[in-house]
């Protein structure tokens, strides 16, 4: 919004503090509970801004938000019955991809990857199961196991195309932010030349 003088973006991290529904970051107050009841009797327009109220709902940590639950454990949260749960932070991690090999440094549970056009990839992360399909203009590449106990890090996954995403998470299901980061640097001759007149 716009904020003195200039534009502020406002990020999804700073919107959806659970708990805090009257969005005043506070969480778990009363003014919070209060506003959530009144949701459930008046509607949407109980809450001044609906987006930033609705991600903040979530309160008993179900991925469900503007649920009686979440009420019923918001107001535990209040009258000091029940701790909040925090948000969950993604992990951080790097990967690679190269010579069509994909390499992370990171314990992973399942990795989602789409390739430009149609693949067929290898896996190689071991007591892991993969499963993938073209769909016409992508191939979307799932790295999972429905054993216990099951992760991977390094490499896990081969193919040849370009990524065009890249979703990951670990064992226990906490998000992964990770980032591309290259193996080499080149500079090459530039073409046509710019410093010549």
């Amino acid at each position: 919004g716009f904020q003195n003088g200039g534009i502020d973006i406002v990020c999804a991290d700073s919107i959806d503090g659970r708990g805090d529904i009257n969005l005043n970051g506070l969480a778990y107050e009363i003014a919070d509970a209060v506003m959530f009841t009144n949701y459930f009797i008046e509607g949407i327009s109980a809450f001044s801004h609906p987006d930033g109220s609705i991600a903040a709902s979530d309160a008993n940590a179900d991925g469900i938000a503007l649920s009686v639950a979440d009420l019923v454990y918001l107001t535990r949260v209040v009258v000091g019955d029940a701790l909040p749960y925090a948000k969950t932070n993604p992990l951080a991690a790097n990967f690679t991809f190269d010579n069509d090999v994909m390499n992370i440094n990171a314990d992973l549970g399942a990795a989602y990857v789409v390739f430009e056009g149609n693949v067929a990839p290898t896996l190689l992360a071991n007591n892991m199961d993969m499963k993938y399909s073209f769909d016409g203009q992508n191939t979307r590449v799932l790295v999972y196991s429905h054993e216990a106990n099951q992760s991977f890090s390094g490499r896990f996954l081969q193919a040849d195309g370009n990524v065009v995403s890249t979703e990951f998470a670990t064992f226990e299901g906490r998000p992964v932010a990770a980032k591309m980061v290259p193996l080499t640097f080149k500079l090459e001759q530039n073409y046509p030349n710019p410093f010549n007149p």
